[in-house]
């Protein structure tokens, strides 16, 4: 019972670190970026980040709960069914980025940022986030199946 305690302590630990510190940083960085961007792109960012957040739903459509849906069956090939999963995230994530970056001006003009360059650093952050999405769902369920 104790060994499962601590294993419980840890994991806690572990994600619960994941999910503090970058929202920890991000409360620590909101000095900084009101003093560096002015007010209306300031305002410009803070909404990009909810976009961001239906955005990241668009790029994964999905996919990582298909991943632990078809690699936790009974018979089922987890490594197959990763490249598949990765593959296809990857493939859908680049055409959105490729999209995002040609459409720079129109977006940026929609999305009433001053500085284009915003628009680029939100299409490589969503995709770097959709490129590391299936691989930890790899890893936790990776963890969860050697857990029981």
């Amino acid at each position: 019972m104790t060994g499962e305690i601590k294993k419980l302590a840890s994991d806690t630990l572990l994600y619960g670190l994941g999910t503090m510190l970058p929202r920890m940083l991000n409360f620590l960085l909101v000095p900084l970026q009101t003093r560096v961007f002015p007010k209306e792109d300031y305002a410009s960012i803070s909404e990009l980040y909810g976009y961001a957040a239906f955005l990241n739903i668009i790029f994964l459509f999905g996919m990582e709960t298909a991943f632990f849906r078809f690699s936790n069956k009974d018979g089922a090939q987890p490594d197959r069914i990763f490249r598949i999963t990765q593959t296809v995230v990857l493939s859908v994530s680049g055409v959105f980025t490729l999209l995002f970056l040609f459409m720079i001006p129109t977006l940026s003009t929609a999305f009433h940022v001053s500085n284009p360059n915003v628009i680029t650093w939100l299409a490589l952050t969503l995709l770097v986030d959709a490129m590391v999405a299936i691989p930890f769902a790899q890893l936790r369920q990776r963890k969860q199946t050697r857990a029981f």
